[in-house]
């Protein structure tokens, strides 16, 4: 049982005591758990220099020097190759140029994924305690693509092409209570109880809320309608609507809603929620 976020974050994630960013304003008579109370409120004082000075773009500079993808993988560039087989354009040789533009377009992708995080956190609808920020973000660096099949994520390394997690604000705040409630020796409810019987890592209670939702809805209803987005139309209401749905689609960036767009007519059907909507 924990008795506060930063014992908490000092099981989860083992090795932060002692890294260097932790380490940086730590004092040789601290515990973990001081380590790591000293590092949040230094990242809190850190963020609200950066809100009142509006330095957002020097912050998210710097995490995407630190998370973005470098370097194209090979099985990357082998897989481009077999697609343009498959569609009848025969083998054809990826130019470094080529190269370029692709890693270009999949760390835009990924700065765009990323940015929901950052401004999300940064925001003042994300109401959470500093710990938790922390917690969830390391995790999301974590996660990989979504595997509708096995109903579960993939590990993310860094070498991964697809886009940052979908940032779903209603499991967040599952997950947030769920912990905080555990850490509070709160009576638990059945669901939160589940949850943590698959263990307490991000990725983990964030895939037992997705797919709780997930599940949720698909045995409410099918009912719904098709949508048409119409051709140059306006790619932000169709990119906005994704957003938080965990489709897997690459439509989830907000360049290639605009891309698809620009190309053709693009359909989506809504199933309705609980309340009819």
């Amino acid at each position: 049982m924990y008795k506060s976020g930063e014992k908490f974050l000092n099981k989860i994630y083992e090795n932060m005591k002692n890294s260097d960013v932790v380490n940086h304003t730590a004092l040789k008579s601290d515990k973990a758990e001081d380590k790591i109370r000293r590092y949040l409120e230094r990242l809190e004082n850190l963020h609200e220099r950066v809100l009142i000075n509006d330095k957002i773009g020097l912050l998210k500079k710097y995490y995407y020097d630190k998370y973005i993808i470098q370097e194209l993988p090979e099985s990357y560039i082998n897989f481009q190759k077999k697609v343009a087989r498959e569609q009848g354009y025969g083998d054809i040789i990826i130019t470094n140029d080529m190269r370029k533009d692709l890693l270009k377009q999949i760390q835009n992708n990924q700065k765009v994924s990323l940015d929901n995080w950052i401004d999300y956190f940064m925001s003042d609808d994300a109401m959470y305690p500093t710990w938790f920020k922390v917690y969830a973000f390391l995790g999301m660096l974590k996660i990989g693509k979504y595997d509708k099949e096995k109903g579960e994520f993939n590990r993310r390394t860094n070498t991964t092409v697809e886009p940052f997690l979908d940032l779903n604000a209603e499991v967040l705040a599952r997950v947030y209570e769920t912990i905080k409630r555990n850490i509070n020796k709160e009576i638990l409810t059945d669901e939160e109880i589940n949850a943590l019987n698959n263990g307490e890592n991000f990725k983990k209670m964030y895939t037992y809320y997705l797919n709780s939702i997930d599940k949720t809805i698909k045995e409410t209803t099918t009912k719904g309608k098709w949508i048409k987005y119409e051709m140059m139309g306006n790619y932000k209401a169709l990119w906005e609507s994704l957003q938080g749905k965990n489709t897997g689609w690459c439509t989830v960036s907000e360049e290639v809603a605009r891309e698809q767009l620009g190309n053709g007519d693009f359909y989506v059907y809504y199933t309705q929620d609980k309340n009819g909507e």
